[in-house]
């Protein structure tokens, strides 16, 4: 499996799959995984399509990445007592410019390789990166 690794949208980014695809897939890794994570997929899934695995802007430790930051001593501080938080309608801190570099990512790959068809995927992820990755562009359906 060969990798080659770029820049797109100030993100260091991985990529795998033939120049030639029609379709390119655009994964996400979770809150605290490494920005490799993701990249053994591509040789995992047979299937003639490319890969684009970006690594999160943040740096938590040296082997692990975050969109946006999460309030983890509160979490666990609820969590201790039994009481924890519904934080769906919630809108964390940094998601906001999380979501303006993935879709300056996703115009960056849609102008890259011109792909009929555009694939975006996230994991581990909340219904706040939901609404922050999955997006439609008319020039990348089919």
């Amino acid at each position: 499996m060969r990798v080659t690794t770029i820049e797109l949208a100030g993100l260091t980014t991985h990529v795998v799959g033939p120049a030639e695809a029609s379709t390119t897939v655009v994964l996400l890794h979770g809150f605290g995984a490494p920005g490799t994570d993701l990249v053994p997929l591509a040789s995992a899934i047979d299937a003639p399509v490319r890969f684009v695995f970006p690594e999160a802007p943040l740096e938590l430790d040296r082997f692990s990445r975050a969109w946006w930051l999460l309030d983890l001593e509160a979490l666990e501080a609820e969590l201790a007592v039994g009481q924890p938080r519904d934080r769906r309608a919630e809108i964390p801190d940094g998601l906001p410019s999380a979501r303006t570099q993935i879709n300056r990512l996703l115009d960056q790959v849609i102008a890259r390789y011109q792909s009929a068809r555009l694939v975006v995927g996230r994991a581990r992820c909340s219904r706040s990166t939901r609404r922050c990755t999955v997006r439609h562009h008319p020039a990348a359906s089919s």
